[in-house]
């Protein structure tokens, strides 16, 4: 079952981040977990869900989370023509639950939302160096169009 997420829902989206943040700093070592899932919960998502600054969704198997899909609605740009677009942010699914299709029924319901808020797109972030999320998203019609790239500080010349 695929459903809103609200506040109560975030001891659950908190566990599955911190296991997702703990997968990507295997990739990429700077995504180190800064706060335990329990501050996350608090701290992070289930003040954005309470305060309306994030929206989502979650995937269940009776009353256990699955997976979740965290967004938010971003405003129109001032310098450009991009209007409001609907920004997925964190995207977790359970070891347990993977090939099951659950990813996918969490991004349909993205899209059922940016289309019945008349929203101009969706935009996500995935982190390069991780082939399964580049494969995922890919498989969704996501492509990038922006590059975000990390260097050192010192100029490294030669």
């Amino acid at each position: 079952m695929i459903r809103a997420l609200t506040p109560h829902d975030a001891p659950e989206i908190a566990k599955l981040w911190h296991a997702g943040a703990l997968e990507s700093m295997g990739i990429e070592p700077k995504f180190v977990p800064r706060r335990t899932a329990s501050e996350y919960a608090t701290h992070s998502v289930g003040k954005e869900l309470a305060a309306g600054e994030a929206i989502g969704w979650g995937a269940f198997e009776g009353e256990r989370m699955a997976g979740y899909l965290t967004a938010s609605v971003l405003p129109p740009l001032d310098d450009f023509e991009r209007g409001c677009c609907l920004m997925l942010y964190d995207l977790d699914v359970g070891i347990e639950f993977r090939r099951r299709g659950i990813g996918s029924l969490l991004v349909a319901a993205a899209r059922e939302y940016a289309l019945a808020q008349k929203l101009e797109g969706i935009e996500v972030c995935w982190l390069a160096g991780d082939p399964r999320a580049d494969a995922f998203w890919r498989s969704h019609g996501f492509v990038p169009y922006l590059a975000r790239a990390k260097g050192p500080i010192s100029p490294t010349r030669p």
